[in-house]
């Protein structure tokens, strides 16, 4: 709790700092600012405002931030372009719809978040995105300047989006989930086209058929992983399976494989 913190507080060199789901307050996370050696500060799951987080401009240190459930607003978010060194940040299940140009950002977690403008500076080294589970209120617009040149994860799962023509820009991904989201034959040739360093690929959910699974063959040569549960994918789809040479998982649960 808030008084714990002034024991914290006794060991200032300290550079990584866990106290998510505690029953610290936006009070007690104010009095971390002269923490000033902190590269890692997990707040997940604590009522941290704008107010609190304005506080800890001072850690000039922080690399990593996680933020999940807070308080946070927009006006808040805008201050996270004052930590220079920042490259991770968590803001899952917050009402942080826009964020600041945060250029030495490599992971952003917005899961569960209703989603307007981010990442309109092509200038950060982004390697992670994870939106499970949230809205774009934009969805032409999604990841359109975005620098996703060194991207090598992308989590996308229940966005229920429909358009894809972003994915044209990451040559180098390797773990792409689209889950539940509106993908079909047509769109699954834009995968196709960025298949060559795939290692897991998740379209549970979506509209990709036997044809579509046709169309990555040949094509994801690296691919590990494959998930197609609850689609209509049937029989046909193992030839075109049998054509991707470094499977070692696939998932074909609820579909209409028969096996004849």
């Amino acid at each position: 709790n808030d008084a714990g913190i002034n024991h914290i507080l006794s060991v200032p060199n300290l550079e990584k700092l866990h106290i998510s789901k505690t029953t610290v307050t936006a009070k007690g996370v104010k009095l971390l600012a002269s923490l000033k050696n902190l590269s890692l500060l997990d707040l997940g799951g604590l009522p941290v405002d704008d107010a609190s987080l304005a506080s800890l401009q001072v850690l000039k240190n922080l690399q990593h931030i996680e933020l999940w459930g807070s308080k946070i607003s927009n006006k808040g978010a805008a201050v996270l372009n004052t930590f220079p060194k920042l490259t991770h940040l968590n803001l899952d299940w917050t009402s942080v719809t826009k964020l600041p140009n945060l250029s030495s950002l490599e992971c952003l977690n917005m899961s569960n978040c209703t989603i307007d403008s981010i990442l309109e500076d092509d200038k950060a080294p982004l390697t992670k995105l994870i939106f499970s589970g949230s809205t774009f209120l934009n969805e032409a617009g999604t990841l359109l300047y975005a620098n996703t040149n060194n991207l090598s994860f992308l989590d996308l799962a229940h966005t229920g989006l429909d358009k894809f023509f972003f994915l044209s820009k990451m040559k180098v991904i390797e773990h792409l989930n689209l889950s539940s989201c509106m993908m079909d034959d047509n769109s699954v040739e834009m995968v196709a086209c960025i298949g060559g360093k795939l290692k897991s690929l998740n379209l549970s959910g979506t509209w990709v058929s036997s044809a579509g699974v046709g169309i990555l063959a040949g094509h994801v040569p690296n691919l590990e992983i494959l998930s197609l549960s609850q689609t209509s994918v049937e029989d046909t789809a193992l030839a075109f399976i049998s054509l991707m040479p470094s499977l070692k998982v696939v998932d074909l649960s609820n579909t209409n494989i028969k096996g004849i």
